[in-house]
């Protein structure tokens, strides 16, 4: 899936901005990950440099340079353990303020830039205040509110939305992921890349191969489903992430059942009102919060199924 089929809205206003040569010189990218920030800038710097441009062929020497990271006009700035320092800033201004190697212009990409440190935020200020030569610099974030408001204001803010579900699936299904499959994860995660590791994660496929049986318990409101919790499901999650996975997991099982069009995925499911699929959920929701507040993994799914099989 490209960036154009991600964030449609915001690729269209950059291209017309591109296109009319009316491009500001610093922009900000702020929005879950997973949303194609990084994905976007590194386009916008293919466009810059583009031997075919305006916009970016994506076949040129340069596209191909700045998509493998690898062209030498093309700056990531990065987190050096849990900030980005002043000293940083610095060694990457040396370059900044010069000509670029191939060009006379270069482009900078600060990801995680609420990271930045005051000291190194004010010290880009400059750059961004007053360019020297052609510098364009886009600031990646995941949390709008912790960069410093005197280099928001200088920046044109750009909000990547979360995709779609329609969206996250068909991506999911043209990387060859089974179209239930592709629907189960999308209600997972919004994140392309976590949702077809999931997918190629081993562990996680067993823990499905359970969670089908369970579900299925469940459904049927067959006794065994409390046995199962014991047997299975507790060996399998052993700690709080695994845990708090199967918990996510049961919810997109149940937002599914609430969903499905096709009952032969959920035998036994036609016998169920929505408002019971509905109570089913929020059962669900409730057990997920006692665990959260450290009641034993274990009795809380127990409870879970003394609620639903017993209704």
């Amino acid at each position: 899936m490209s960036i154009q089929e991600k964030q449609p809205r915001i690729w269209e206003m950059l291209r017309k901005s591109i296109e009319k040569g009316q491009l500001v010189h610093a922009l900000l990218f702020e929005g879950e990950k997973g949303t194609g920030k990084k994905e976007m800038a590194k386009w916008l710097a293919q466009s810059y440099f583009c031997q075919n441009g305006p916009i970016a062929c994506g076949h040129c020497h340069n596209c191909q340079r700045v998509l493998a990271e690898e062209h030498p006009d093309v700056h990531f700035l990065q987190p050096d353990g849990q900030s980005i320092k002043i000293s940083q800033v610095a060694a990457i201004k040396s370059y900044l303020g010069k000509s670029g190697l191939e060009q006379s212009k270069q482009f900078l990409i600060v990801e995680q830039a609420e990271k930045m440190t005051v000291q190194s935020a004010n010290s880009l200020l400059k750059f961004i205040e007053e360019p020297t030569g052609q510098l364009q610099i886009v600031f990646l974030t995941e949390n709008k509110e912790q960069i410093l408001p005197t280099i928001q204001s200088r920046c044109q803010i750009l909000h990547f939305t979360p995709f779609s579900l329609a969206v996250l699936q068909n991506a999911l299904t043209d990387e060859g992921v089974p179209p239930m499959m592709a629907s189960l994860l999308s209600e997972l995660t919004n994140d392309l890349d976590r949702a077809l590791t999931l997918y190629q994660d081993q562990w996680f496929n067993e823990l499905k191969e359970l969670m089908d049986k369970w579900v299925q318990y469940l459904v049927r409101k067959d006794p065994y489903a409390f046995v199962f919790v014991q047997q299975s499901l507790v060996k399998m999650c052993r700690d709080k992430k695994q845990q708090e996975t199967l918990y996510d997991l049961l919810i997109a099982y149940f937002h599914q059942l609430l969903t499905v069009t096709d009952q032969q995925q959920f035998p036994g499911v036609e016998k169920w009102h929505k408002e019971e699929l509905s109570e089913g959920l929020a059962i669900v929701l409730s057990c997920q919060e006692k665990w959260r507040f450290n009641v034993a993994f274990q009795a809380t799914l127990e409870q879970l199924v003394i609620k639903i099989v017993g209704k």
